[in-house]
């Protein structure tokens, strides 16, 4: 994914591989896609860490 400058993603939220983010995500969902858009709420709160 690519992350641009001053952009904010809320706490449980996943990125999807490959989208680029241009604006804010809000916590607890999921983005996907070139820009980036919330798809559907991460409902079971799952997060994964590198």
């Amino acid at each position: 994914a690519v992350i641009k400058e001053k952009v904010s993603i809320g706490s449980n939220s996943i990125i999807g591989m490959g989208a680029v983010v241009h604006t804010d995500i809000p916590e607890g969902v999921i983005a996907v896609g070139s820009p980036a858009r919330v798809v559907r709420r991460n409902e079971n709160q799952k997060v994964f860490r590198n």
